[in-house]
């Protein structure tokens, strides 16, 4: 009787191993399907990277803004103190956006109170460092003078560009590939920044 209860209770155990053992056999195809996903995912992101535009003259066709050129493109070194913020300017890259979506050219319009059939503008991009302990709020640049014109940077927001309207800077700490858009023309040969200032939060 005992060898009966033996093997029937080993025959159980088995069963459950078993059925344990199925369980974890589905949860890895299912982890597994899903780590291969994302890997799809990330190559699919790094598609969209290739998109950018490093050569004078190649074109990107973006659905939710049009077809968007490289007019030109440098490397910047230069340096702005803000009090105890330094904005490093690290390249400048001329871009015209033609045949604009619908929605992109009204809310260009609305921003800019023109309306322009193509647009222009110098996307500049920069990092900041905060050379304090404390912590520093930053509102960005306010306007730009292009041409000897000042151009109010406002649309920026509205456009949702990312010059910011507050940004907090932790002390002794930096932010990188940040970048505001000045509307300039073609032949433009200088543009002049003017940057809000710091404002220390204690």
């Amino acid at each position: 009787m005992k060898k009966y209860c033996i093997l029937l209770l080993s025959a159980f155990i088995c069963l459950a191993l078993s059925a344990c053992d199925s369980n974890n056999s589905k949860t890895l195809t299912t982890e597994n399907t899903e780590i291969s996903a994302e890997k799809s995912t990330d190559t699919t992101n790094s598609k969209e990277e290739r998109k950018t535009l490093n050569t004078v003259g190649d074109s990107v066709e973006d659905p939710n803004v049009g077809t968007v050129t490289l007019e030109s493109s440098k490397d910047l070194n230069q340096v702005l103190k803000v009090g105890d913020l330094s904005v490093y300017l690290t390249g400048v890259k001329v871009l015209t956006v033609s045949n604009m979506a619908d929605q992109y050219h009204s809310d260009l319009q609305n921003s800019l109170k023109e309306d322009l059939s193509t647009f222009t503008y110098a996307q500049i991009t920069y990092s900041l460092k905060n050379n304090s302990d404390d912590q520093l709020d930053w509102s960005g640049f306010e306007y730009a003078v292009v041409n000897g014109v000042q151009k109010d940077l406002g649309y920026n927001r509205m456009m949702r560009f990312p010059n910011p309207e507050n940004i907090e800077i932790l002390g002794d700490s930096s932010q990188e590939n940040s970048f505001v858009t000045v509307p300039v023309t073609t032949p433009t040969k200088k543009v002049r920044l003017k940057t809000a200032g710091c404002l220390k939060v204690f």
